[in-house]
């Protein structure tokens, strides 16, 4: 599982760098969106195959001494061949029809190691934990939610031959947002029916972008992305963008439906004051002069990015094949260093069979 972790990690980097240099404020904003979607996709799918090929074409190669990973030669050799002939001559030595040199493994204590396997624990505790307190914040949410639409005065309201719920909730200080739960929903203060008709429909309209655009199940797909990125700085930067992203679309939405970009942007900086709430999608979100900065600059190029798509495969496919084999080697030289040291503090033994061992985790181990 680390191994795979740590390849989507990689390859999501060398994704993002192609978008901060070649895509990002060069492109519509939907093509920059499908980009980073293809991002994701390829972090999480190629490392599957990667490991997968590495497992069937290229057997593990494991070390005698993974702890220090100490060449073949001089004491260390004279080491290993003194042990071989020890487990030769112990009749109860291993379970094998017949000994080899290269079955015997060494117990050297390695301070790296160690410090890992001290610390194995209390990282599956935390990991657990973190994926406990993102979920659970997630259902909070959706009960906040849920008890929202119970709550509040409904209004059923068609628009465009398509029904939306108008939510009116005293309790809460924004002015309007989106989300859909089964039903498209929007949170709408009656003070906003004080403003102009075109000022109300440019609200609407922003909002009705966000739900059409399903953002809603976007913020949902991203809490379960966190889970697995929570360390990873990509996450973060991927997660800005694509909000970032909805408001560019929804923005354009709704100039679209009302045909006036100067008294769309003049009512955004009106309401910039706005709060957010997690899987509510908010009209006046910041940030705000980027926002104001994307109606006002002349239409980006409607191009898709194949090139740069074509830029992005090639590195991450380099980059897997490139860290592929030595995350395999490390990752076995870890359960290695951990099944000698079990079983040097059970027997007090410096030297094992390692296909003994192996067979006693139930695991197989891969010729060399």
């Amino acid at each position: 599982m680390l191994p795979y972790l740590t390849l989507t990690y990689l390859l999501s980097l060398a994704g993002i760098a192609v978008y901060f240099l070649f895509i990002k404020g060069k492109s519509a904003p939907v093509y920059r969106k499908q980009f980073l979607y293809f991002v994701v996709a390829m972090s999480f799918s190629l490392p599957a195959l990667f490991l997968y090929l590495f497992s069937i074409n290229s057997p593990i190669q494991s070390y005698h001494a993974v702890f220090e990973q100490q060449p073949l030669f001089g004491e260390y050799a004279q080491e290993l061949e003194v042990c071989y002939k020890k487990a030769a001559s112990e009749a109860d030595f291993c379970k094998c029809d017949e000994l080899e040199q290269t079955s015997i493994i060494l117990y050297k204590k390695s301070a790296w190691y160690e410090t890992a396997l001290g610390y194995k624990s209390g990282i599956l505790i935390l990991a657990g934990g973190s994926t406990g307190i993102i979920l659970l914040w997630l259902a909070v949410r959706l009960l906040f939610l849920v008890r929202l639409i119970r709550r509040s005065e409904k209004e059923l309201r068609w628009v465009d031959g398509k029904p939306y719920y108008l939510l009116y909730d005293s309790k809460n200080e924004i002015l309007a947002a989106s989300f859909r739960l089964g039903k498209s929903y929007i949170l709408w203060k009656p003070a906003l029916n004080q403003l102009e008709s075109t000022e109300q429909e440019s609200i609407l309209y922003h909002e009705i972008a966000h739900l059409e655009n399903r953002d809603t199940w976007e913020q949902i797909g991203m809490t379960f992305l966190q889970i697995f990125w929570l360390l990873n700085p990509v996450f973060y930067a991927l997660k800005r963008e694509l909000h970032l992203l909805n408001e560019f679309l929804a923005d354009a939405f709704a100039i679209q439906k009302t045909g006036s970009d100067r008294a769309y942007a003049a009512l955004l900086i009106r309401m910039k004051e706005q709060q957010q709430f997690g899987l509510v999608n908010m009209f006046g979100t910041h940030p705000l002069k980027s926002r104001i900065l994307q109606i006002t600059q002349p239409a980006q190029p409607a191009r898709r990015h194949t090139l740069h798509i074509l830029i992005a495969l090639v590195l991450m496919i380099s980059t897997g094949f490139a860290t592929t084999p030595l995350l395999n080697k490390q990752q076995q030289a870890f359960f290695e260093y951990e099944l000698v040291q079990r079983e040097y503090l059970k027997t007090g033994k410096t030297y094992f069979c390692k296909t003994c061992l192996y067979e006693q985790a139930g695991e197989s181990c891969l010729p060399e």
